[in-house]
């Protein structure tokens, strides 16, 4: 995997903006879209299963999970072949939900992992857009 984000591997997003989205519902939204290249290095065709993953801050503490698997794509590739791959990550992905059901967004910087690819997202008290 070769990652085709950002040089500096972080992007950073107001927290109040992903708060906004997760308390109207919008779990789908759009937050941040990750490029990844994938490429078969062996001699014959095969598929490869891309999972992308979501490390919250503070994983394990407080009840969060270590991570959690947020989506996945199978790929078919040809020997030698190599794909571009676009993963949308989404407000509901920096929702975690509470023992009381209750969902909600935690600040801090997220780690995305994409195969080897790891992405830092920083939801952060700001109303600065900065990618």
């Amino acid at each position: 995997y070769t990652s085709l984000g950002s040089p500096s591997g972080g992007t950073t997003v107001p927290v109040a903006h992903v708060e906004e989205l997760v308390g109207r519902g919008d779990m789908a939204a759009v937050v941040v879209t990750l490029r990844v290249v994938v490429k078969n290095a062996g001699g014959c065709g095969g598929a490869e299963v891309s999972l992308m993953y979501a490390v919250p801050p503070e994983a394990g503490i407080g009840g969060a999970p270590l991570k959690s698997l947020r989506h996945y794509r199978r790929t078919a590739l040809a020997a030698g072949e190599e794909r571009l791959l676009e993963f949308a990550v989404r407000a509901g992905d920096f929702a975690l939900v509470d023992s009381k059901g209750v969902r909600a967004v935690r600040a801090g910087t997220w780690t995305i992992e994409i195969g080897t690819v790891r992405h830092h997202v920083t939801l952060k008290e700001s109303t600065e857009l900065v990618v």
